[in-house]
């Protein structure tokens, strides 16, 4: 298998591959960038009830 990146296309044995994903960018008031999995257990439940 033979990787590279050409024209911004990454390639993947010379075929074009897209990657679909996701970035988390969740802030808590008092830890900052830093939120553990209580916080986001929290933030689930509640928005699950809305």
């Amino acid at each position: 298998m033979k990787n590279k990146v050409k024209n911004s296309q990454f390639l993947v044995n010379g075929k074009a591959v897209l990657i679909k994903g996701a970035n988390l960018h969740d802030h808590d008031e008092t830890t900052g960038h830093v939120v553990d999995e209580a916080l986001t257990i929290k933030y689930l439940k509640i928005n699950k009830t809305e």
